[in-house]
């Protein structure tokens, strides 16, 4: 029997053919299912998960522009926590179904990069494409304010500049009187940060 992962299929999922049980909390498949089938069948309930994100945005989204107040009535029905609602619509929002990509990216991509103007989306994942990004990098990535938009110029030695503030006065909190002071030179401009712990 050939153990080889089948390639996963790039229509839209149907549940409908998977055998076996299917409950609310649960999936039991049948017990005559052989290797294939179990790929086949992990391949498109994989693709559910991926694929009800943006079902769910793009849903979220024709409500609001039809009903008002439609959060508290899904709330209710769905069991899900509002801002669960509210990133799946923003994510949605942001990727118009025309500049989604699919395996080998998934929601979670599109996620992280939601905030960023569309072309420098678009250009993120392509790198992500090209060089096989995880979330977790993608994400460290953005973290470390290495993912610079025009929208956010602010260069990346900067915003690490910032970031280490909070430590540094940590660091300097037993001092009776002392200062700290970093300078971050860029293309134009010199940028000075001065720390001052002075107890009184």
């Amino acid at each position: 029997m050939s153990t080889a992962l089948m390639e996963r299929p790039e229509q839209s999922p149907d549940l409908r053919t998977i055998r076996g049980q299917v409950t609310e909390t649960s999936y039991i498949p049948p017990s005559d299912m052989e290797f294939q089938e179990w790929s086949h069948t992990t391949e498109l309930l994989s693709m559910w998960v991926e694929s009800g994100n943006w079902y769910l945005g793009d849903a979220l989204r024709y409500g609001e522009a039809k009903w008002p107040d439609i959060y508290s009535q899904v709330m209710d029905a769905t069991r899900m926590q509002l801002d669960t609602l509210q990133r799946a619509s923003y994510v949605a929002t942001k990727f118009p179904p025309e500049r989604r990509r699919g395996h080998p990216l998934s929601w979670s991509h599109h996620r992280v990069l939601a905030s960023l103007p569309p072309a420098d989306q678009d250009r993120w994942l392509d790198r992500c494409e090209a060089e096989d990004l995880k979330v977790e990098q993608l994400r460290a990535l953005k973290s470390n304010g290495q993912i610079a938009t025009k929208d956010a110029p602010c260069p990346v030695q900067l915003v690490q500049a910032f970031r280490s503030l909070p430590g540094r006065a940590l660091s300097l909190w037993g001092e009776e009187e002392v200062s700290w002071t970093e300078t971050v030179e860029l293309e134009e401009i010199r940028v000075q940060l001065t720390l001052r712990v002075q107890r009184f």
